[in-house]
């Protein structure tokens, strides 16, 4: 039996066999070649987050593999669209009935999100313990624990193992990436910017330089020109600026009663939850509002944000249908796709009763209006205005305020975020509360690509940034 006709043959008994140098992907079904996406998709994310972990650029040889599991991906894509599949009918392990799901793109596979990021630049290392419930309950226990470590938390102290009377228990990194990972996936901030891994004092990055108006219209000063056959070229330089970001040090510090501690499983989960919960909020506050001093640059202080002026005889502490278009209007077109909107909470009411006016004939006065599908709720208590995702948070102004809604791409926005966070713990600090003291210490600094707001070919400057002027009382 020759030895095309054993690989036939085994095609025929298992369809995930391999025929030649590449799987036989026209006998797989639509579910294995969904399953193959994921794992092509898990492939290259192993190998971009083991350089990335490294802090060095992808080798020739993990390029080359990276370029191989690209062309498989295409590969098992055609064959999907040659069978008119667009996706997986269900999830894994969901019930049947649901609807189509996106299929993973390349570009996702190769660039990573900001949750992708933050998963990377922690090692996993998690000191010896199975999970956080098991480190808190060697916290808690009067035996000495040799997986504990000791580093220079709450009181300075060299690098131990055993006991932690001279300072503070360092929390395994593998943890903190647990607490830290969930503010990005579930933030619709954080999960949109861009983040910048830091391991040295200062890191330089690229900034859009629009400081000149240009003739193109294109981010960055570059043009297209349309030349005949042996013509020459103009030279062109991308208006790109350098940008230092230098890390800030933001705190959050908690205390945990030793009867919670003894409790290990309930504990590490409000430990989780509290924890993850205080660095979105710090890092949201910082991206929307900081002032750039011993902090991130945010939105509301950005200077190629575009502030929204109020409609004239606009009432106090509105918001009208003329506001949110005029928003939107002054958003970079090619940004819009990936815009957010983000709103002070006060701020529902009137989104809830956005009007489109319906003026007369002559167009001079309003004679009435109508609820059009503005806003929108969604499953799960997501929203949307004009399309485009809705998320509140309480860091910014109230209504009527400046700032109490902006419209925003949050991938113009570099959030750098040294390596180096940690948690530490100390059973010392409060010994005559009965309690312990769990701190995080993150060092991160922030600012948009943009030094201005653009000016296009034609019309208006427009920006990766809007927000509504005061309209208080």
């Amino acid at each position: 039996m020759n030895l095309s006709h054993i690989q036939s043959r085994m095609a025929e008994i298992c369809p995930v066999a391999v025929v030649g140098n590449a799987p036989n992907y026209s006998r797989w079904n639509a579910e294995s070649l969904q399953d193959r996406l994921i794992d092509l998709n898990d492939q290259a994310n192993a190998i971009r987050s083991q350089a990335q972990r490294e802090g060095r650029d992808l080798t020739e040889s993990e390029a080359a593999d990276v370029d191989r599991i690209i062309a498989d991906f295409e590969a098992v894509e055609n064959e999907l669209g040659s069978r008119g599949s667009k996706g997986r009918k269900t999830e894994p392990g969901a019930p049947a009935g649901g609807g189509l799901v996106q299929r993973t793109s390349i570009e996702d596979m190769i660039r990573p999100n900001a949750a992708q990021t933050i998963a990377a630049m922690f090692p996993r290392d998690t000191h010896g313990f199975k999970n956080l419930a098991e480190f808190m309950a060697a916290l808690a226990s009067e035996r000495g624990d040799s997986r504990l470590r000791v580093g220079p938390p709450i009181h300075a102290a060299g690098m131990t193992e055993g006991t932690g009377s001279s300072g503070g228990f360092l929390v395994p990194p593998q943890f903190l990436a647990e607490i830290l990972g969930p503010a990005f996936v579930e933030s619709g901030i954080l999960s949109r910017v861009s983040v910048v891994p830091m391991t040295s004092s200062a890191v330089m990055i690229a900034g859009f330089n629009n400081t000149d108006s240009h003739a193109g219209g294109a981010i960055g000063g570059l043009t297209m020109e349309w030349v005949g056959e042996g013509q020459q070229l103009s030279s062109q330089t991308g208006k790109v600026r350098a940008v230092t970001m230098r890390p800030k040090k933001g705190a959050v510090l908690v205390e945990i009663t030793n009867e919670l501690l003894m409790d290990s499983p309930a504990a590490s989960i409000q430990l989780r939850e509290i924890m993850s919960a205080a660095a979105r909020f710090g890092l949201e506050a910082a991206i929307l509002t900081g002032n750039g001093v011993g902090r991130p640059l945010g939105l509301l202080n950005d200077n190629a944000k575009i502030v929204i002026s109020k409609e004239t005889s606009q009432a106090a502490d509105t918001i009208n249908y003329q506001n949110i278009i005029k928003m939107v209007a002054r958003i970079h077109p090619s940004l819009l796709p990936g815009s957010i909107w983000v709103a002070n909470p006060t701020t529902l009411t009137q989104l809830l009763n956005i009007q489109r006016p319906i003026k007369n004939v002559a167009g001079a006065e309003n004679v009435g209006g109508d609820i059009l599908p503005v806003f929108q709720t969604g499953v799960g208590g997501t929203f949307s205005l004009l399309g485009l995702p809705l998320v509140f948070s309480e860091a910014l102004p109230v209504l009527g305020d400046a700032g109490d809604l902006v419209l925003a791409s949050f991938g113009e926005y570099q959030l750098g975020l040294r390596a180096d966070a940690r948690i530490d713990v100390s059973t010392e600090l409060k010994f005559d509360y009965d309690k312990s003291v769990f701190r995080l210490i993150l060092r991160a600094d922030g600012l948009s690509r943009w030094d201005q707001a653009l000016q296009p070919m034609y019309g208006d400057t427009l920006t990766w940034a809007t927000l509504l002027e005061e309209r208080a009382g």
